[in-house]
Protein backbone atom coordinates (compact mmCIF):
# COMPACT_ATOMS: atom_id res chain seq x y z
CA UNK A 1 0.00 0.00 0.00
CA UNK A 2 3.13 2.51 0.82
CA UNK A 3 4.14 2.02 -2.49
CA UNK A 4 0.90 2.42 -4.32
CA UNK A 5 0.43 5.42 -2.68
CA UNK A 6 3.73 7.14 -3.24
CA UNK A 7 3.21 5.87 -6.90
CA UNK A 8 0.08 7.93 -6.78
CA UNK A 9 1.73 11.27 -5.16
CA UNK A 10 4.41 11.06 -7.73
CA UNK A 11 1.38 10.35 -10.62
CA UNK A 12 0.17 13.27 -8.89
CA UNK A 13 2.91 15.48 -9.09
CA UNK A 14 3.48 14.68 -12.87
CA UNK A 15 0.04 15.95 -13.36
CA UNK A 16 0.57 19.13 -11.82
CA UNK A 17 3.82 19.44 -14.15
CA UNK A 18 1.53 18.37 -17.56
CA UNK A 19 -1.18 20.94 -16.52
CA UNK A 20 1.22 23.49 -15.75
CA UNK A 21 3.07 23.35 -19.50
CA UNK A 22 0.08 23.11 -21.14
CA UNK A 23 -1.12 26.55 -19.37
CA UNK A 24 1.85 27.91 -20.67
CA UNK A 25 2.02 26.42 -24.40
CA UNK A 26 -2.06 27.87 -24.36
CA UNK A 27 -0.77 31.14 -23.44
CA UNK A 28 1.67 31.53 -26.34
CA UNK A 29 -0.96 32.15 -28.78
CA UNK A 30 -2.72 35.38 -26.66
CA UNK A 31 0.72 36.43 -25.75
CA UNK A 32 1.66 36.57 -29.43
CA UNK A 33 -1.80 38.38 -30.47
CA UNK A 34 -1.30 41.11 -27.93
CA UNK A 35 2.41 41.45 -29.84
CA UNK A 36 0.70 42.11 -33.23
CA UNK A 37 -1.73 44.07 -31.44
CA UNK A 38 0.55 46.28 -30.26
CA UNK A 39 2.56 46.54 -33.91
CA UNK A 40 -1.34 47.66 -35.31
CA UNK A 41 -1.78 50.67 -32.57
CA UNK A 42 2.20 51.87 -33.75
CA UNK A 43 0.91 51.33 -37.21
CA UNK A 44 -2.47 53.27 -37.19
CA UNK A 45 -0.81 56.42 -34.96
CA UNK A 46 1.71 57.04 -37.55
CA UNK A 47 -1.47 56.32 -40.41
CA UNK A 48 -3.58 59.02 -38.66
CA UNK A 49 -0.73 61.40 -38.46
CA UNK A 50 0.19 60.99 -41.97
CA UNK A 51 -3.61 61.71 -42.66
CA UNK A 52 -3.20 65.00 -40.37
CA UNK A 53 -0.74 66.14 -42.45
CA UNK A 54 -2.69 65.69 -45.92
CA UNK A 55 -5.61 67.30 -44.41
CA UNK A 56 -3.27 70.51 -43.28
CA UNK A 57 -1.70 70.34 -46.63
CA UNK A 58 -4.87 70.64 -48.53
CA UNK A 59 -6.41 72.90 -46.57
CA UNK A 60 -3.19 75.09 -46.87
CA UNK A 61 -3.16 74.74 -50.75
CA UNK A 62 -6.99 75.73 -50.15
CA UNK A 63 -6.00 79.17 -48.32
CA UNK A 64 -3.65 79.69 -50.92
CA UNK A 65 -5.92 79.63 -53.72
CA UNK A 66 -8.18 81.80 -51.71
CA UNK A 67 -5.23 84.34 -51.98
CA UNK A 68 -4.70 83.93 -55.48
CA UNK A 69 -8.42 84.75 -56.15
CA UNK A 70 -8.32 87.70 -53.79
CA UNK A 71 -4.75 88.93 -55.33
CA UNK A 72 -6.75 88.73 -59.05
CA UNK A 73 -10.22 90.45 -57.39
CA UNK A 74 -7.51 93.36 -55.91
CA UNK A 75 -6.18 93.52 -59.70
CA UNK A 76 -9.34 93.72 -60.92
CA UNK A 77 -10.40 96.60 -58.53
CA UNK A 78 -7.33 98.73 -58.97
CA UNK A 79 -7.99 98.41 -62.91
CA UNK A 80 -11.48 99.92 -61.70
CA UNK A 81 -10.09 102.72 -59.97
CA UNK A 82 -9.24 104.34 -63.05
CA UNK A 83 -12.39 104.08 -64.55
CA UNK A 84 -14.46 104.90 -61.93
CA UNK A 85 -16.31 108.89 -61.76
CA UNK A 86 -17.20 109.47 -58.16
CA UNK A 87 -15.69 109.76 -55.10
CA UNK A 88 -17.94 107.48 -53.61
CA UNK A 89 -16.95 104.45 -56.16
CA UNK A 90 -13.65 105.08 -55.60
CA UNK A 91 -13.62 105.10 -51.67
CA UNK A 92 -15.94 102.04 -52.68
CA UNK A 93 -13.23 100.18 -54.62
CA UNK A 94 -10.67 101.37 -52.23
CA UNK A 95 -12.34 99.62 -49.28
CA UNK A 96 -12.95 96.25 -51.21
CA UNK A 97 -9.21 96.50 -51.93
CA UNK A 98 -8.34 97.12 -48.35
CA UNK A 99 -10.68 94.56 -47.31
CA UNK A 100 -9.13 91.95 -49.16
CA UNK A 101 -5.29 93.14 -48.37
CA UNK A 102 -6.50 92.23 -44.53
CA UNK A 103 -8.23 89.06 -45.79
CA UNK A 104 -4.98 87.74 -47.57
CA UNK A 105 -2.99 88.97 -44.56
CA UNK A 106 -5.09 87.03 -42.04
CA UNK A 107 -4.89 83.65 -44.35
CA UNK A 108 -1.11 84.57 -44.43
CA UNK A 109 -0.96 84.08 -41.08
CA UNK A 110 -3.13 80.82 -41.25
CA UNK A 111 -0.47 79.53 -43.66
CA UNK A 112 2.04 80.18 -41.43
CA UNK A 113 0.75 78.24 -38.82
CA UNK A 114 -0.83 75.18 -41.03
CA UNK A 115 3.18 75.25 -42.32
CA UNK A 116 4.17 74.95 -38.72
CA UNK A 117 1.79 72.26 -37.69
CA UNK A 118 2.35 70.39 -40.68
CA UNK A 119 6.06 70.18 -39.75
CA UNK A 120 5.67 69.58 -36.48
CA UNK A 121 3.00 66.53 -37.99
CA UNK A 122 5.83 65.30 -40.08
CA UNK A 123 8.50 65.34 -36.93
CA UNK A 124 5.66 63.31 -35.11
CA UNK A 125 5.10 60.87 -38.30
CA UNK A 126 8.92 60.39 -38.17
CA UNK A 127 9.08 59.82 -34.28
CA UNK A 128 5.75 57.27 -35.02
CA UNK A 129 7.51 55.92 -37.71
CA UNK A 130 10.88 55.03 -35.53
CA UNK A 131 8.79 53.92 -33.05
CA UNK A 132 7.45 51.46 -35.51
CA UNK A 133 10.52 49.83 -36.42
CA UNK A 134 11.23 48.77 -33.15
CA UNK A 135 7.83 47.81 -32.20
CA UNK A 136 8.00 45.64 -35.01
CA UNK A 137 11.72 44.75 -34.50
CA UNK A 138 10.81 43.48 -30.44
CA UNK A 139 7.29 42.06 -31.83
CA UNK A 140 9.49 39.86 -34.26
CA UNK A 141 12.24 39.43 -31.46
CA UNK A 142 9.62 38.51 -29.16
CA UNK A 143 7.39 36.55 -31.22
CA UNK A 144 10.40 34.21 -32.42
CA UNK A 145 11.09 34.08 -28.55
CA UNK A 146 7.50 32.70 -27.70
CA UNK A 147 7.49 30.44 -30.35
CA UNK A 148 10.66 28.73 -29.30
CA UNK A 149 9.56 28.64 -25.61
CA UNK A 150 6.88 26.73 -26.58
CA UNK A 151 8.64 24.03 -28.69
CA UNK A 152 10.92 23.56 -25.41
CA UNK A 153 7.74 23.34 -23.43
CA UNK A 154 5.87 21.64 -26.43
CA UNK A 155 8.88 18.60 -25.95
CA UNK A 156 8.65 18.93 -21.95
CA UNK A 157 5.28 18.02 -21.73
CA UNK A 158 5.99 14.91 -24.41
CA UNK A 159 8.16 13.87 -21.89
CA UNK A 160 5.96 14.37 -18.99
CA UNK A 161 3.52 12.37 -20.76
CA UNK A 162 5.84 9.64 -21.55
CA UNK A 163 7.04 9.35 -18.05
CA UNK A 164 3.20 9.96 -17.04
CA UNK A 165 2.19 7.17 -18.86
CA UNK A 166 5.53 4.19 -17.07
CA UNK A 167 3.97 5.95 -14.04
CA UNK A 168 1.01 4.63 -14.88
CA UNK A 169 1.83 0.84 -15.95
CA UNK A 170 3.12 0.98 -12.31
CA UNK A 171 0.44 1.28 -10.70
CA UNK A 172 -2.76 -1.55 -10.12
CA UNK A 173 -5.52 -0.56 -12.54
CA UNK A 174 -7.93 -0.80 -10.07
CA UNK A 175 -6.67 2.06 -7.73
CA UNK A 176 -7.30 4.95 -10.71
CA UNK A 177 -10.81 3.73 -10.60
Amino acid sequence: MNTTLASLIALQQIDKVIFEMRQKIERVPKAIAELDELLVESQEKAATLRASIDDQERTRRSKEAEIEKNTELMKKYQGQLLQVKTNKEYSALLAEINGLKSKNTLIEDDIIELMESIERAKKAVKQAQDELARNKARVEENTLKLREEQQAWQHELEQEEQTRAKQMEGIQSGVLR
